[in-house]
């Protein structure tokens, strides 16, 4: 696990990535704790976020697979993206990764569940994100999202939750314009964007690599727990 962990933001009170690798995120609006990780406040787009170095997140062939994995806890604001990662910021082109604590579009398909989706061309254009029950309020979960190839599948609290095979690789992304924590893509918007993520996240983790189940069960039963 070590070897291949591109970053560790414990977020108790900064955040320092202390993995080695120096990818160091830049905080925004947030406030830091031992006990709730980073805070953020859900205000209007790109006003509480952490922005993270793009490049670790651009893959090729050889290297095709990653693993994203943090605690989180949702006070069910708008639109909460929780993270999210791409090669374009415009929110209605572009491939983007996002990871969505609880829709709250009521024209979409997916309102009120947790989503991941790799859409291959804006917002809407991914048939085939998972979609599953999102945490109650303000409670702790742990999620794990493990990408290898095409393929995606999404752990809650150590437990397998879905999987989805999309339209695209990692590989295929191409270079990465942005990551945040606590926005994604949607903050770009030029008519205003949604707001940020309202709640907290505690050890953010970044592997280099597709995690099995037993690891990622490891990583849920480690330390890093609020």
């Amino acid at each position: 696990l070590k070897k291949d962990l591109l970053v560790h933001y414990p977020l108790t009170g900064d955040s320092k990535d202390v993995s080695g690798k120096g990818n160091h995120g830049t905080a925004k609006g947030v406030a830091f704790s031992e006990k709730s990780g980073a805070s953020f406040s859900g205000g209007n787009a790109l006003s509480s976020y952490i922005s993270l170095p793009t490049a670790m997140f651009d893959r090729n062939q050889e290297q095709n697979g990653m693993t994203v994995s943090f605690w989180v806890k949702n006070n069910e604001g708008t639109n909460n993206n929780v993270f999210g990662f791409g090669a374009s910021k415009a929110c209605s082109s572009g491939k983007h990764f996002i990871i969505n604590m609880k829709v709250t579009d009521v024209k979409s398909g997916d309102y009120g569940k947790l989503f991941v989706s790799a859409c291959p061309n804006g917002w809407g254009t991914d048939p085939n994100k998972i979609a599953v029950a999102p945490p109650a309020a303000n409670t702790w979960m742990h999620l794990t999202i493990v990408m290898e190839g095409k393929s995606f599948t999404l752990y809650k609290d150590g437990v397998k939750a879905g999987t989805a095979t999309e339209d695209y690789s990692l590989a295929e992304m191409g270079n990465n314009v942005f990551a945040y924590i606590g926005n994604a893509v949607y903050a770009h918007n030029p008519y205003g964007g949604d707001h940020d993520f309202s709640g907290n996240v505690k050890d953010f983790r970044v592997y280099g690599c597709a995690l099995g189940q037993t690891q990622v069960e490891a990583v849920y039963q480690g330390d890093g727990a609020p």
